[in-house]
């Protein structure tokens, strides 16, 4: 076992055996861009014929560090076609590295997303499941910050494409507590899916200019590439208290079936096309 007591975060890639494709060492290269890795271990034992042991019968290579104030970039541009909005990058990030066989992880983050700095990313984890043909990227988070910055967020990367564009007027107030898992396979991006939450707690929402605003919104948006779903969220619409239960699908079109148990107004119900 070698050990490092500190070292460049952007240099991680220098430290993995030659054997190793190629396309590991660009992936590492593109995707740190910024940090320091401290306690740094490398572990490799076995034969090196069949490094990097994918069966552990056949020996271990590990590395592992805790990472300070990176940057991560879990989709570098390079993987990306030349006209497709970024993935926005994970800064000043702290957490655990690890590269166990042909799998890196990233535990226990804690994070900015770049560009929204109110954003704060209280924990996630990140899998790259096959670092030999570059697999899947899963990337899950818990988040907190404006409910505008998250919305930013999303109309200025590849989540816009993927929901139809439907929240590209969207505009809300206060800030909201967020979960979300995407699943990105480098191969084909095409095929990305998100499943995530929103936690509303008294937010201001307008979908757009010409859908009715929702004032002092509270409770839970469930959200897919596919759709999203409102789950018993308690906000005032049209004048009145209204409890909205609505689903909504098919490319996020703001195609609506949903129906309003109105307790002061009339008039909510009669224009629940709304929603």
């Amino acid at each position: 076992m070698a050990t490092l007591s500190r070292a460049d975060g952007t240099r991680v890639h220098r430290y993995l055996p030659l054997s190793l494709s190629p396309s590991v060492r660009d992936y590492l290269r593109e995707s740190i861009t910024a940090g320091t890795a401290s306690a740094v271990k490398v572990r490799v034992k076995g034969n090196l014929e069949q490094f990097p042991f994918l069966d552990a019968k056949q020996g271990q290579f590990q590395i592992s560090a805790d990472v300070r104030n990176a940057s991560y970039r879990y989709v570098p541009r390079t993987l990306q076609s030349p006209q497709a909005l970024p993935w926005p990058a994970l800064t000043q990030l702290n957490g655990e590295l690890l590269i166990d066989r042909n799998q890196l992880q990233l535990r226990g983050v804690r994070a900015q997303v770049a560009g929204t700095p109110g954003l704060q990313i209280l924990r996630a984890d990140a899998l790259l499941s096959d670092l030999g043909k570059l697999g899947v990227v899963t990337v899950s988070a818990k988040m907190q910050g404006p409910l505008t910055q998250a919305l930013a967020m999303v109309n200025a990367s590849p989540l816009g494409p993927m929901t139809g564009r439907a929240l590209a007027r969207a505009v809300a107030t206060g800030d909201a507590d967020y979960q979300f898992k995407l699943t990105l396979p480098s191969a084909n991006l095409a095929r990305s899916t998100v499943q995530g939450s929103v936690l509303l707690a008294g937010n201001d929402i307008q979908i757009s200019p010409d859908t009715p605003p929702i004032s002092r919104a509270r409770g839970s948006v469930n959200f897919s590439e596919n759709g999203f779903t409102i789950a018993s969220v308690q906000a005032r619409l049209f004048g009145g208290e209204a409890r909205l239960g609505s689903v909504i699908a098919l490319d996020w079109c703001i195609r609506h079936s949903a129906f309003l148990r109105q307790r002061e107004s009339a008039q909510c119900l009669e224009r629940k096309a709304y929603f």
